[in-house]
């Protein structure tokens, strides 16, 4: 099984760390190479550098199970380096849009109203350049386009046992129409005298 994280070094040093300097150290791993959010976690105090001198030794999962973890198992946590070419693709993606157009979409993604995720990106970015944006998802896509750490609330997905909640679609039956039910009688009938 994977490595335990119980009583280790990391875990005390990451459970020391304020929930602000946690959360932007997570979207740093998810857009950014490890060594770049480890530069970056080092910047924001002495906690943050034991940390970051502790996390450069560690594997991957580990390191995102510690810092989920340390978050208390409630966000999710991507790392750069398992799809640095999609995030680089959703980057360039991004680099097509004005000023104003990225602001624009990072603004849509928060409110959301009536329209999902896909329609603004795609909306935004047309079909072929948002696809990588749209397999990175919500949160990296926001972090991309200049978001805070804490948002968007991305909240972890099912364990492998749980099954998601699925909406039923209603049938899409039309209404019969009187005509329609009369010729359906006539034709039974039509049948029936035949076969007399």
């Amino acid at each position: 099984g994977p490595p335990s994280l119980e009583a280790t070094p990391l875990r005390a040093a990451l459970k020391a760390l304020p929930e602000e300097v946690l959360l932007a150290f997570r979207r740093d791993l998810a857009i950014c190479p490890l060594a770049e959010a480890t530069r970056a976690l080092r910047e924001a105090g002495p906690e943050a550098v034991v940390a970051a001198d502790l996390l450069e030794d560690t594997g991957e999962a580990l390191l995102l199970r510690a810092v989920t973890e340390a978050l208390g198992g409630a966000h999710r946590c991507w790392a750069f380096e398992s799809q640095a070419d999609l995030v680089d693709a959703g980057r360039q993606a991004f680099r097509c849009l004005l000023d104003d157009g990225r602001a624009n979409m990072l603004e849509a993604l928060r409110s959301e109203g009536d329209q999902s995720f896909s329609k603004i990106v795609r909306k935004g970015l047309g079909r072929y350049d948002s696809a990588p944006v749209l397999r990175l998802g919500k949160a990296r896509a926001m972090w991309l386009l200049g978001a805070r750490p804490d948002e968007p609330a991305v909240p972890m997905p099912p364990e492998e046992g749980e099954k998601k909640k699925r909406k039923q679609r209603r049938s899409k039956k039309k209404p019969r129409v009187a005509a329609d039910e009369a010729a359906d009688a006539s034709n039974s009938s039509d049948a029936e005298s035949s076969l007399a």
